[in-house]
């Protein structure tokens, strides 16, 4: 639909259980989104309310969060191109930032990222490319920092479970670890 689709008037709870793919136009979910299978953004996906996946979300084009966004654990979010976070990310699941053919992830977190656990369950994220942070990162499970990664922190970056650098972090302003930070 290149006139984009608004989840405006949806009440209660969209259950996602087959593909879903955005290839033209801008996706507006209104509404309280649970996605069980994947969705596929080729072109602008904006969440202004609930997101919760429970699948997987492959962002190659424009993904901005203006609300909640909740990767859970056993969920997969794939970033090749733009993710902007304007409110509250939490990771439970699996958050890939890498490259994908001539496309380059690159995470903007204007915002909350929060990357949780839950018992023995970890929120991965790995980033072969670049996050920029801009409010506040607070990790409570596993951040890897690939080789031609690169975290840029203008603010705040807590560290309360793992961190492993490969790659580079510049730190602009507060970065405080109470937990495991290995630098290579």
């Amino acid at each position: 639909n290149p006139d984009g689709v608004d989840t405006t008037n949806l009440k209660g709870i969209f259950a996602n259980n087959a593909p879903l793919t955005i290839n033209e136009g801008t996706y507006t979910n209104k509404g309280e989104y649970w996605n069980y299978n994947t969705i596929t953004i080729n072109s602008s996906f904006v969440n202004d309310s609930m997101l919760i996946n429970l699948g997987t979300i492959t962002n190659n084009n424009i993904c901005i969060n203006n609300a909640t966004l909740e990767n859970k654990f056993g969920a997969t979010i794939n970033n090749y191109k733009n993710l902007t976070n304007n409110n509250v990310i939490k990771n439970y699941g699996t958050l890939n930032n890498t490259n994908f053919g001539a496309l380059t992830g690159q995470i903007l977190n204007k915002a909350i990222l929060k990357n949780k656990k839950n018992g023995t369950d970890y929120g991965i994220i790995n980033t072969h490319t670049t996050i920029i942070n801009d409010s506040i990162i607070l990790n409570e499970s596993i951040i890897k920092n690939y080789k031609l990664g690169q975290i840029t922190n203008n603010n705040s970056f807590t560290n309360n479970h793992k961190i492993t650098n490969y790659g580079t972090i510049n730190n602009n302003k507060e970065l405080v670890s109470s937990d495991t930070f290995n630098n290579y």
